[in-house]
């Protein structure tokens, strides 16, 4: 599972907020994951929040990178040194692509996000096992965890669809043949009292 499921408070995090807790997927662009599809400079982010975000991040924000979640440079979450800045292609895409990965808190916790998609100039091979930071209202770093790419190939996909379909279709042959069996045997019924 493509998932951010151990999060460690950052390395120095000055505030109070609780440990981060929850997941983060992250699906990148030379794959597929599910309905989620994309090239191969993208992104797709999917979280879920059970604890540890900002619960004043209801809606936009102004401080640089505000309740966002973002990949960073880093491999690891032992030091902010070691873990970095936001990560993109920056001779490909001019500003922070990770501004707009912001997550909202609507109501009370979990807060989670579906499909985010985010055009960082690289792909999996470069976003693997990369640090993902949350960060709260102030756009202080609050959380830190490593992220697994998904790597599901498209044959895979292909594969796993024909069997669905291939199962789809056995289930409609056999009520199309309870039917058909219903009618004949409403048919002859029909014919002994006619």
């Amino acid at each position: 599972e493509p998932s951010t499921t151990v999060f460690v408070e950052y390395p120095g995090y000055p505030g109070n907020l609780p440990l981060t807790s929850g997941g983060v997927k992250a699906f990148a662009a030379d794959f597929l994951e599910g309905r989620v599809e994309s090239d191969d400079q993208t992104q797709t982010l999917s979280w879920l929040f059970t604890q540890g975000v900002d619960p004043g991040c209801t809606g936009p924000c102004s401080a640089t990178n505000c309740c966002t979640v973002a990949i960073h440079e880093g491999m690891d979450c032992s030091s902010d040194a070691s873990i970095g800045d936001p990560y993109w292609n920056k001779q490909l895409v001019s500003t922070n692509p990770w501004q707009d990965a912001k997550y909202v808190i609507q109501g009370s916790l979990p807060t989670a996000a579906n499909d985010v998609s985010v055009t960082s100039g690289f792909g999996a091979a470069q976003i693997n096992g990369r640090a993902a930071v949350v960060y709260d209202s102030a756009g202080v770093r609050v959380g830190c965890a490593t992220i697994t790419v998904a790597k599901k190939q498209k044959k895979e996909l292909i594969n796993g669809a024909i069997d669905k379909l291939n199962m789809a279709v056995d289930q409609l042959m056999d009520h199309i043949k309870d039917a058909i069996e219903d009618l004949a045997e409403a048919a002859n019924k029909s014919h002994h009292y006619g």
